[in-house]
């Protein structure tokens, strides 16, 4: 599972467009990190290699998690991309 920390803000947390199309967490988005990780690093291999399986297997998970200041809740959401964008 890969889970985002943001900011609360009325009960929802919002994601950013990148520049390329991408949100933040899409898989544009998670593409061009793991695009940008120093392979000679052997976490950073391990860590694109579980991503890819995950992926690969159906059973990557996307989340954001986070606290409201004002209420002091905290939260945690599953994140699913529709297919259509």
């Amino acid at each position: 599972m890969l889970v985002d920390s943001k900011q609360m803000k009325d009960g929802s947390f919002s994601l950013n467009q990148i520049k390329n199309g991408a949100y933040q967490l899409d898989d544009k988005w998670i593409d061009t990190v793991l695009g940008r990780l120093d392979y000679t690093d052997s976490d950073n291999v391990r860590l694109s290699s579980a991503i890819k399986n995950a992926r690969k297997n159906d059973t990557f998970n996307i989340a954001v998690a986070g606290r409201d200041r004002e209420s002091g809740v905290f939260g945690i959401t599953p994140i699913i991309f529709e297919e259509s964008r």
